[in-house]
């Protein structure tokens, strides 16, 4: 690969995937701005799993705009669009938004994950609205 040649389109989600997971854990932003211009380069934009990991890489590093914008236009965003906001959310004490959120998800039909319970209960936690936990809660305990 050296040589110049290009990687396969096919093998791109997996390598997109793999790089997003290392640029998120070590908070990367600039490399993983890179892989996303290498994702648009080579037309794989459209793929719902490497976007939604875009999603999920700029949350992980706190670029909530570029984290929005791109789940704003995702069609139909899944849950794990959903948990990457969700969890910018609550990790930086934007509870309101996190719990705002959490009901437009539901109200598009989207379950939550193990994932996005934990977020959404800190949040009702944060703000000290009972009520609310019981309402999450409820809607996990079938």
């Amino acid at each position: 690969m050296d040589n110049g040649e290009k990687l396969p389109r096919r093998n791109l989600p997996l390598l997109a995937s793999s790089l997003n997971l290392l640029c998120s854990n070590s908070k990367s932003l600039n490399q993983g701005q890179q892989i996303h211009q290498h994702v648009i380069a080579s037309g794989s934009s459209g793929i719902q799993f490497v976007v939604t990991k875009l999603i999920q890489l700029y949350a992980d590093c706190d670029d909530l705009d570029s984290s929005r914008k791109l789940f704003d236009v995702f069609p139909k965003p899944n849950v794990f669009a959903w948990t990457a906001i969700l969890g910018f959310f609550s990790r930086n004490g934007m509870y309101e938004d996190c719990l705002e959120n959490y009901g437009l998800m539901k109200s598009q039909g989207v379950s939550e994950d193990h994932l996005v319970f934990p977020e959404v209960m800190k949040a009702c936690a944060q703000l000290t609205w009972l009520d609310g936990g019981m309402w999450v809660h409820g809607g996990v305990v079938v």
